[in-house]
């Protein structure tokens, strides 16, 4: 399981176009990627010289919002600047449609792009972009990221009237069980506390780690485990074989 927090290049702001609660200010919002998620934006970045950009579906829960997959329409990319146009929302849509998927287009509420190797910052241009992507969004989230590893988030309330810049994120990866009672049993008989105690799942592990914390993700990720899950069984076999 591998977790990433993230690293904003400048520190967290926020935007008040209104009359705030000290709940809001005292809360900022966090913004969580599903694995499979952040795994086709960091592709996207690798294999594009120049910048291109994705729309996504995302949904929100109080203060956290959750990024769930990503989808590449047709647009005008550059060395300084990528446009998404209006045809290439409109095949995007046809193509969801057809796939039997419209409804993931109530979900449209991210947008995420490459400067490639510029600083992960964004732009006036970028500004004007999202503004047209989130007319007629509730809320609305952005990305830019760049091939040095850096990725700025922003989130903009707009029922709230509210914009948070560069706000906290992580990379949400479903614990495995085996992997978690494997890890259990290691520290059981590795680590000697003066009080003895090994948290159970949903007891004790962290919100990200927590079983069903976020069900949603859990049932996307399930392909993406499969995957692994052979490499997975022989790792184990392999270290119960060489002892402790």
């Amino acid at each position: 399981m591998k977790t990433k927090q993230g690293k904003p290049s400048v520190p967290l702001m926020m935007r008040a176009t209104q009359a705030t609660s000290m709940r809001a200010l005292a809360l900022p919002p966090t913004v969580i990627f599903a694995q499979r998620a952040m795994e086709d934006m960091r592709i996207l970045v690798a294999i594009c010289d120049k910048e291109v950009g994705w729309l996504g579906t995302a949904k929100r829960v109080d203060r956290e919002f959750f990024v769930q997959e990503i989808f590449l329409p047709k647009q005008h990319a550059g060395s300084a600047h990528t446009t998404i146009t209006t045809e290439g929302l409109g095949q995007l849509m046809d193509e969801l449609t057809k796939a039997g998927r419209a409804s993931v287009l109530d979900r449209m509420f991210f947008w995420g792009h490459s400067h490639a190797d510029m600083v992960a910052e964004f732009s006036a241009q970028d500004d004007l972009q999202m503004d047209k992507l989130a007319s007629h969004a509730p809320w609305f989230i952005r990305a830019v990221l760049n091939k040095r590893g850096h990725m700025q988030v922003d989130v903009y309330l707009r029922q709230e009237g509210m914009s948070y810049l560069n706000v906290p994120w992580i990379v949400h990866a479903p614990v495995q069980a085996k992997r978690l009672d494997y890890w259990q049993a290691q520290v059981a008989s590795h680590v000697t506390h003066s009080e003895p105690r090994i948290h159970r799942v949903g007891k004790g592990l962290p919100l990200h780690l927590r079983s069903g914390r976020f069900a949603e993700f859990d049932g996307e990720e399930s392909r993406h485990q499969a995957q692994t899950e052979a490499e997975w069984q022989a790792m184990v076999a392999d270290l119960q074989r060489k002892g402790p």
